[in-house]
């Protein structure tokens, strides 16, 4: 008869050097593919394009902010956020950059975001301000509750917008239909999660009987999207638990274990399961441009969830 091995529980300093060296192969990986974040398409900025900077402008801010904390002072942030942010703010202050949010007027607020996140930081550039004076003087307004939050955050939104109403509308009133959301529509929840939190920098701002709603709503998509090896969703979620307080169950446990064991020999996390057995049927023989594509977000979204559960103990 087999022996049954006694399955003991992780000892907490062991899952802190864990959080450690995890955060540090992503934060590698992502300074190492700076480049690959660049906007310009043959001289244009699109809206796709400049996404892949605000995919690495957020968490940049974030981790800017926490690392004088003595919690996530462990992680070698130092080493690696003075490059992410200066490569940020010489894309921000490039003329085609610019350019394109002075032509955009419905989404110049969208496109300056990425400065608006470097503002959050401590930097101020006049030819960026200028831009923002322009794109408000001409009464553009923010049109996404991402770009709101953002503009909340840099100073230009001086009123903390409604957060428990966005998450009443954004994450309650999908409790009827949780086994059914998609995978967009899921984000809309950990999106509206992360601005009501502020990454954890607040309380949610709800009575604990809709706080305690929420949290179980967050804990049936991370079962469900665990299951379908959506990696990238399940890495939102666990955010969204750690700042919610309420990760270190078994369920979280396991997702964790689950999206670490995912990662690639060159330290990128991939986007879904698909793409991970993909990516090893070939061996690796991949174009690093499409190893990009499919990692670049899970791979930012692992360091901002290390950082978070450190940050949360």
């Amino acid at each position: 008869m087999p022996e049954v091995m006694e399955q003991r529980p992780v000892r907490a300093e062991d899952r802190a050097r864990g959080l450690d060296r995890g955060a540090e192969l992503s934060l590698s990986w992502v300074t190492r593919h700076l480049d690959a974040f660049i906007p310009w398409e043959d001289d244009r900025v699109s809206l796709a394009s400049l996404k892949r900077l605000g995919d690495l402008s957020l968490p940049c801010s974030y981790l800017h902010a926490w690392q004088a904390s003595a919690s996530c002072s462990r992680l070698p942030l130092a080493q690696h956020l003075p490059r992410w942010e200066a490569f940020l703010l010489r894309c921000c202050e490039d003329s085609r950059f610019l350019g394109a949010a002075l032509a955009d007027p419905e989404e110049g607020l969208y496109r300056m975001q990425i400065y608006a996140w470097l503002r959050v930081m401590g930097y101020r550039s006049a030819r960026c301000e200028d831009v923002m004076r322009q794109l408000w003087k001409r009464g553009c307004v923010p049109r996404s509750v991402g770009a709101l939050h953002c503009l909340w955050k840099a100073g230009y939104v001086r009123r903390q917008p409604d957060w428990a109403a966005l998450c009443r509308e954004h994450v309650l009133s999908r409790e009827a239909c949780v086994d059914s959301l998609d995978v967009w529509t899921t984000y809309r929840v950990t999106h509206a999660l992360f601005y009501a939190t502020d990454l954890g920098n607040q309380a949610l701002p709800l009575p604990p009987g809709e706080a305690d709603r929420i949290a179980a709503i967050v804990e049936r998509l991370l079962d469900r999207f665990l299951q379908r090896g959506k990696w990238d969703v399940v890495g939102e979620l666990m955010i969204n638990l750690a700042c919610l307080g309420r990760h270190g169950t078994p369920l979280y446990e396991r997702a964790a274990r689950a999206f670490a064991g995912t990662r690639l020999p060159d330290g990128a996390i991939p986007m879904n399961r698909v793409f991970e057995q993909e990516f090893h049927a070939a061996e690796g023989r991949m174009p690093d441009s499409e190893v990009f594509r499919w990692c670049h977000h899970p791979t930012l979204i692992d360091v901002l969830h290390r950082a978070a559960v450190l940050r949360s103990r």
